[in-house]
Formats: C-alpha cells, sequence, structure tokens
C-alpha cells in the first residue's frame, strides 16, 4: 500500500475550479495551513507482517511547495516502534533456521527494504476552499491525468483515494464530483 501510494505521486498541478458556494458564514482556511507535517498511522490488526504491526504515511507540506511523502513500518499498533535493521535481520534469521535453508537474495532485501523509509519529494500546489469544504488537487500518474480532494477540520487532513484517468472520466472533474471521492478517504492528523 504505502508503496503504491509513493508511486503515484509525480507530478502535482493545480486545477482552477472554483470551490462550491456556500450560504452560511464559513472560517476560510488560512494561508498555509496545510504547511507541516501530517500522519497517517494504520495498523494490521488481523495479524502482524513479519513483526510489522502498523505503518505510517506522512506528508509533510513545506513553504517552498514542495510535498515530501515518507512512509515507516512500526513494530507496535500505533507507530511508535520502528522496524528497524536489527528487527529485520532477527526476523531473517529465524526465518532461516525454520526453513534450515539459506534465504534467498530477493527475499533478504525486500524484508531489509521494510526497515528503511521510503521518502519521495515532489511539486505540490492545492486550492484553498473554506473550512470543512473539498479543495482538488490534480496530478500526473504515472504519465496519466490523475486526482484527490482534501478536506480540513479542525486538526484533521482528509485526502481521498487517488482517482486515476479511466476513474476521473466517470465521476468528472467538478468540485461535486470531486466531493464524493471524499467519502472515501484517509485521516491524518497533524503532528
Amino acid at each position: 500500500m504505502l508503496k503504491a501510494a509513493t508511486g503515484f505521486f509525480v507530478s502535482i498541478a493545480l486545477l482552477s475550479c472554483s470551490p462550491k458556494k456556500s450560504t452560511s458564514v464559513v472560517k476560510s482556511i488560512p494561508i498555509g495551513v496545510l504547511i507541516g507535517s501530517w500522519l497517517n498511522c494504520e495498523s494490521y490488526s488481523r495479524g502482524a507482517i513479519i513483526g510489522i504491526k502498523s505503518s505510517a504515511l506522512i506528508y509533510t507540506f513545506k513553504d517552498d511547495k514542495t510535498l515530501q511523502m515518507r512512509a515507516d513500518y512500526y513494530t507496535d499498533e500505533s507507530c511508535q516502534d520502528l522496524f528497524t535493521a536489527a528487527e529485520a535481520e532477527k526476523y531473517l534469521k529465524e526465518m532461516s533456521a525454520l526453513s534450515k535453508t539459506p534465504i534467498p537474495k530477493d527475499v533478504r532485501d525486500a524484508v531489509e527494504e521494510l526497515s528503511q523509509p521510503i521518502i519521495e519529494e515532489i511539486p505540490y500546489q492545492a486550492t484553498l476552499v473554506p473550512m470543512g469544504e473539498v479543495g482538488a488537487i490534480d496530478f500526473i500518474s504515472l504519465q496519466k491525468p490523475s486526482f484527490t480532494s482534501y478536506r480540513i477540520e479542525g486538526n484533521s487532513l482528509y485526502i481521498a483515494h487517488v482517482c486515476l484517468e479511466d476513474e476521473c472520466e466517470a465521476l468528472g472533474d467538478s468540485p461535486t464530483s470531486r466531493a464524493m471521492n471524499i467519502l472515501e478517504s484517509d485521516k491524518f492528523v497533524r503532528k
């Protein structure tokens, strides 16, 4: 999941669409409210993968319009204890002892890779919309037009699952259709 998420973001470009009109008085998102780090921790409550019980995706929006995406794996369910190189080596030794054979290089490399953070930096731009309403982010994913949407409520940032090119055609690219996509979103909290 996390590796796939980092692959989605190649380049982000701003779509010039207007936010929907609201008849109520709403507080606008201050300029720079996205600036900072946002954390999404996902627990693997149905079973650990080689001792990994959770993963975290951290989005850090920077002043220079750079978004750093970082993914890490953890040995607890609350994204506190990092899965380290020592943990990976311990698992590989246990696996080798159980199978009574050497661990294949590709398996060893894959397990060791999990102990390293996945970090990607991409340019970003985002529309500013009233608090609680949906903003849009357009980008190119795997050389195809794609988009996602976001909403900020209090200290929570909701980012919708990425819409790939064929889904975008079905959902449309208006603020209203993007708002529907936010129903299936990931919650990030300010870090």
